[in-house]
């Protein structure tokens, strides 16, 4: 949520299509934990099952769509950190300090401000042990969103080492090795869900490590490389769009399908139709060259990460006070999350200290 990069608009130095889709990626991110507070996906109850027909296809959609958002992230790290060269002395070293340093601190501090937020809010009891341990990435963070943050840290960590290998190795190799891994991991957490409404006694479950690939997170990330050097990935991008309604068809019936037999089916990233449907996206918006009002998605674009770390404040607090229910809730904590986060961060960004400590601000 928080790379930056060199542009081919000389004068804008920027590229607009990655303010596009860095700006729809917050947006979904903001409408998954909307969404998810005011049906609760997780939940084998009537909150989706008691709405009516249009309004449950509403529902269903609008998970599927929020949880876009963080594959464009991880696309977008891969495509413009992965074609750095990191092979010459001190570089490695210079990102971590630029890049990953600023992330750990600023992160840390809005970790305390939601612990504290679940202490004065939610009335949770204060220990200096889990705080202690939360800092230093021993316990997960209170706030439900962080669960991004060590995983981001971790690929900080080891992407310019990646980034060496791929100069090194054959991209074809490359291509094999990460659509093997991707299909192995993801495959079993798109099925299962399946596999379970039908009741067949039978599961996917994958045995072999493949952690030295990243996991399914760092096989995102490789994705958002392959866009940037696999130019055929491009060439047809209008094909994109057929495979993207269809991916968004199935993924809708797959829901529709385990929420109407009693399966509470928590769409994740390690679907691979999921996957898909992003890089459909990703493929649609990359050739845009131009937009009207580019200016806002590039201001947005560049706070993004400061959108994500305070938002999910506004979610929780206004979910937990407002009587509204089903879509009138969904879209009054969208609203006003939304533009308070904008609100907040315009006025952190106000002073450049800090902006650059608060939130990242560029």
């Amino acid at each position: 949520m928080n790379n930056s990069y060199q542009l081919q608009d000389s004068k804008s130095k920027r590229i607009i299509s990655l303010d596009i889709i860095r700006s729809l990626a917050i947006l979904f991110v903001i409408n998954t934990h909307a969404s998810d507070l005011t049906y609760l996906y997780d939940k084998t109850t009537k909150t989706v099952l008691g709405l009516s027909e249009l309004q449950r296809l509403f529902s269903l959609s609008l998970h599927v769509i929020g949880r876009c958002g963080v594959p464009l992230f991880f696309f977008l790290s891969g495509y413009l950190i992965l074609p750095r060269d990191f092979s010459k002395p001190g570089v490695i070293t210079k990102f971590w300090k630029n890049s990953l340093l600023p992330l750990v601190i600023t992160s840390s501090i809005w970790g305390i401000i939601y612990y504290f937020y679940g202490v004065i809010c939610d009335g949770k009891i204060f220990d200096w042990g889990r705080l202690l341990r939360e800092v230093l990435y021993f316990e997960r963070y209170e706030a439900t969103h962080f669960w991004y943050i060590p995983v981001i840290i971790g690929l900080y960590l080891f992407i310019p080492f990646v980034s060496i290998l791929l100069s090194k190795v054959e991209h074809q190799i490359v291509l094999k090795l990460g659509l093997f891994s991707l299909l192995y991991m993801t495959i079993p957490a798109t099925m299962n869900p399946l596999l379970n409404v039908l009741k067949l006694n039978f599961q996917l479950t994958p045995i072999l490590d493949l952690s030295w690939a990243g996991g399914y997170y760092g096989l995102l990330v490789l994705i958002g490389y392959l866009f940037y050097q696999k130019g055929s990935l491009l060439k047809h991008y209008w094909l994109w769009i057929p495979i993207g309604i269809t991916c968004f068809s199935f993924l809708l019936w797959q829901e529709y399908f385990c929420f109407t037999h009693q399966y509470a089916y928590d769409l994740w990233y390690n679907n691979i139709v999921l996957i898909i449907l992003c890089m459909s996206m990703f493929a649609i918006i990359l050739p845009i060259k131009k937009i009207p009002i580019p200016n806002l998605f590039t201001w947005i674009s560049k706070h993004t990460f400061g959108i994500y770390l305070i938002h999910n404040l506004f979610v929780d607090y206004y979910s937990k006070h407002t009587t509204l229910i089903n879509y009138h809730k969904f879209f009054y904590l969208l609203i006003i999350s939304s533009l308070l986060s904008l609100l907040f961060v315009w006025i952190l960004g106000l002073n450049k200290k800090i902006g650059k400590l608060m939130i990242l601000a560029k």
